[in-house]
């Protein structure tokens, strides 16, 4: 007998040197194997994970009598390009879609996308089954949680079947062995393999759709499988794990599997990296989790999601149910424990002002974050509840669609057919003016505060001892003249630039070199950019130059002044010397009269260090 031969597709960005392992397309072949009446039935080809041009994509696929792609916002408008491609040279192959950028209302998706034969929604393992088990039959109307165009071009939606309740079911893909053959053919590639230990979210947050695919109880695979996982990752040296569960740490028993995974790192070295997204509301264990992973080397960080700070905006996206005091705490300890972390903030959010934004950005770094702020645009997901049309009806949502670039990756990447982001830029409680401002005041952040902590000592002196306001003084930085300070006024006028460049629907970074000096390479955000104009220009010293120079205009303008004189001056000497240190350029050696080394430490912590001489501390 014919094998039905099968095309998986899954097409992932490259993380800087690693790729993800086709995780999604893989639980569908494992399920198949595992559950089949004949699973000798089925020839699955090698899944294609790498981005590629659709020619060399459609080569592989070829010999397939169905394909199956798994689709997000990074690959759904190149998998529809191969998709079609495929269908013009194959006309009796099936293509079918599934993964969260296939919309749940399907049928304009359908009736744009002919090369589209059949639209999966929701959980994929049984389906697709039972698609396969029936093949070449179409009786795909008695099949839950489809869509399709009929013979007639009449649109067909088959409600989704209750929500699968028994993980133990479910096939691993990684105990399984379909992945081996992939990591015996790619020998050299660095792999992240997504892995999951419970579905299910408890949470409903409007700009995400993890609630809403997956239903609102957390169901849990089986202990003894996820063991096994861990130990097959270790075996495997796969380096990063990231773990897909919306609310890690939310069960008493996910510190056991941390526990077995930083066993297996000490045994074999891998993984190295561990990923997750801690739960919402789980103070202790989250703590006690995300501290055993920094003290065993397997964390880059901590990460405390705050999204907002306004109580209107966190009411819009249905966040209000989340415990911003949880977030608070944890930083706290964390910081004291010395682990690293940074905090989520979204750019855009309805019910957000202009005013709140800089609110909350200035509430959570006085409230101790030191270390990382990432700032993150606002980008529609079809299934979604803030992309649906009432939503988006009731917040007057402005939108816009911009190209899907990957920071850090490399421009050779960025080929037709382009991916894009919708970008909320707009809503009832802020205008796309106010949009920009927010993107911008969110980039001179970055800038002055967090890059390589340019000026974060002289800034939190102000800040901590002259009680100025962080964002009063960014907002005074935009507004330096271009005869005074004209180094500054020039970043300035680009962040404006780029500002208004992404408002046309240019990509959200910028072509750059990896490292400065060199031709275009990659894509940079706008203050990577800058740092490495800088450097590249040798205009450091000026950039510093004419920052001292404002700085201390706003400290002598104070009527008050309570740092005694020479310390604002120390500090911004200290700052320059240690970002050019960053980056292993000449830089004097400093003869520090003032304990600012030790004040600053304590700020960091929260404590108030008493400034003093050097010179006195030496003679007591």
């Amino acid at each position: 007998m014919k094998p039905v031969i099968i095309g998986l597709v899954q097409m992932n960005q490259r993380f800087f040197d690693q790729r993800f392992l086709p995780y999604s397309v893989a639980l569908l072949q494992a399920q198949v194997l595992a559950q089949s009446k004949n699973p000798q039935r089925y020839l699955f080809l090698l899944p294609v994970f790498q981005i590629e041009a659709v020619e060399k994509t459609v080569e592989k696929l070829l010999a397939a009598d169905i394909v199956a792609f798994s689709v997000y916002v990074w690959n759904i408008k190149r998998s529809l390009a191969v998709a079609a491609a495929l269908k013009k040279i194959k006309p009796e192959i099936w293509i079918v879609f599934g993964g969260p950028q296939v919309p749940d209302r399907a049928e304009a998706f359908l009736k744009q996308h002919p090369q589209v034969d059949l639209c999966c929604h929701g959980p994929g393992e049984e389906l697709f089954l039972a698609l396969l088990e029936a093949y070449p039959l179409r009786p795909w109307s008695e099949l839950p949680g489809v869509s399709f165009l009929d013979a007639q071009a009449q649109f067909v939606h088959v409600p989704r079947a209750p929500w699968k309740r028994d993980l133990a079911e479910m096939a691993s893909p990684y105990l399984s062995g379909v992945l081996d053959p992939l990591l015996a053919a790619h020998p050299d590639e660095r792999w992240i393999a997504s892995w999951e230990t419970n579905r299910g979210c408890p949470f409903s947050c409007s700009f995400c759709d993890w609630g809403s695919a997956t239903g609102s109880k957390v169901l849990r695979f089986p202990l003894e499988r996820l063991r096994a996982e861990i130990e097959w990752f270790s075996q495997r040296r796969i380096h990063s794990l990231f773990c897909c569960d919306a609310n890690f740490g939310m069960l008493q028993r996910d510190e056991e599997l941390i526990a077995e995974i930083v066993a297996q790192h000490k045994q074999t070295g891998f993984p190295t990296d561990v990923h997750t997204q801690s739960a919402k509301n789980a103070t202790e264990k989250v703590y006690r989790i995300q501290t055993t992973l920094s003290e065993n080397g397997l964390s880059r960080g901590a990460t405390l999601s705050f999204q907002s700070l306004s109580s209107s905006a966190l009411q819009a996206i249905q966040r209000e149910n989340i415990s911003l005091e949880s977030y608070q705490e944890l930083q706290k300890r964390f910081k004291a424990a010395g682990v690293p972390t940074y905090t989520d903030l979204l750019i855009g959010v309805p019910g957000e002002t202009l005013e709140s934004f800089a609110q909350g950005l200035e509430a959570v770094i006085r409230g101790g974050q030191h270390e990382q702020l990432r700032f993150y645009e606002i980008s529609l997901l079809p299934n979604a509840p803030m992309a649906q049309p009432e939503y988006r009806k009731t917040h007057q949502l402005e939108t816009l669609f911009v190209p899907a670039v990957i920071p850090w990756g490399p421009l050779d990447d960025w080929q037709k057919p382009f991916e894009t982001y919708e970008l909320v830029v707009g809503s009832s409680s802020f205008s796309r003016n106010d949009w920009a401002q927010m993107r911008i005041l969110a980039w001179i952040t970055d800038l002055l505060y967090f890059y390589q902590r340019a000026l974060q000592l002289p800034l939190l002196l102000l800040m901590e001892i002259e009680d100025l306001s962080l964002v009063y003084l960014l907002q005074q930085w935009q507004n330096l003249k271009a005869e005074r300070s004209p180094l500054l006024h020039q970043i300035h006028q680009f962040l404006q630039a780029r500002v208004t460049g992404i408002l046309k629907g240019e990509p959200l970074y910028s072509p750059g070199p990896a490292i400065p000096g060199q031709p275009e390479k990659i894509w940079l955000s706008a203050i990577n950019l800058v740092y490495h104009g800088l450097i590249e220009n040798q205009l450091l010293d000026r950039f510093f130059d004419e920052t001292t120079d404002w700085l201390l205009e706003e400290w002598q303008a104070l009527k008050a002044p309570r740092l005694p004189q020479g310390v604002l001056e120390e500090s911004l000497e200290m700052a320059r010397s240690q970002f050019k240190a960053c980056y292993q350029l000449p830089h004097p050696r400093l003869q520090p009269q003032w304990n600012l080394e030790e004040v600053y430490q304590g700020l960091l912590r929260g404590e108030n260090r008493p400034l003093e001489k050097r010179s006195a501390l030496l003679t007591q």
